[in-house]
């Protein structure tokens, strides 16, 4: 028995998420195994500055983000993680992202409107412009003549776990992770 346990599979290869360093001094590396920024990266993502990498490689490190899942495994993620009010799952499937929620004991699927303008991304819930009124010093966002955006998901989620909306009508409270893939040792090659 050793004194640490790591939470992560033996091998990286049976991983989905793989923690890497991305400084500004050094190369993009990977991170040990048994390091606890490692494990800290894979219990709760990532909310690093990501001017250093694209918007769909920050998207996909937050542990919410789930790409191609769709609405039926989405519910079932999100009744098997205790269906809580306010927890969620942001997914992604050919091109187009989605907001899964709980509210009121019941799942709901809102559409994340996504476009590119001049190379930027910008995300907003589909049809809310009811946040045009507040104080948003501390996310970042795009003023567009169409309303507000925001630049990735994260800052997406991190405005909606303070405030609700017209269309969203509870704050996100706990975004549910992937889960761990677990293989057999006979089946890896």
């Amino acid at each position: 028995m050793t004194k640490f346990q790591s939470s992560l599979p033996a091998h990286f290869d049976d991983c989905d998420l793989v923690p890497m360093n991305f400084t500004p001094s050094s190369c993009p590396r990977l991170l040990p195994q048994y390091d606890r920024s490692a494990q800290r990266l894979l219990r709760y993502g990532s909310d690093m500055d990501y001017s250093m990498v694209s918007v769909a490689d920050y998207n996909r490190a937050q542990i919410w983000f789930h790409h191609g899942l769709d609405s039926v495994k989405a519910e079932r993620l999100l009744r098997g993680a205790g269906c809580e009010e306010g927890s969620f799952v942001i997914s992604e499937q050919s091109g187009r992202y989605v907001l899964s929620f709980v509210h009121s004991a019941s799942i709901h699927h809102m559409r994340i409107g996504y476009s590119v303008k001049d190379g930027e991304a910008k995300f907003r819930l589909d049809i809310d412009r009811s946040f045009s009124n507040r104080k948003l010093k501390d996310i970042l966002i795009i003023q567009a003549s169409s309303g507000f955006f925001f630049r990735n998901l994260h800052n997406l989620v991190e405005y909606y776990t303070k405030h609700k909306s017209f269309v969203l009508p509870t704050k996100l409270k706990r975004g549910v992770p992937r889960p761990l893939r677990v293989t057999h040792a006979r089946t890896r090659a």
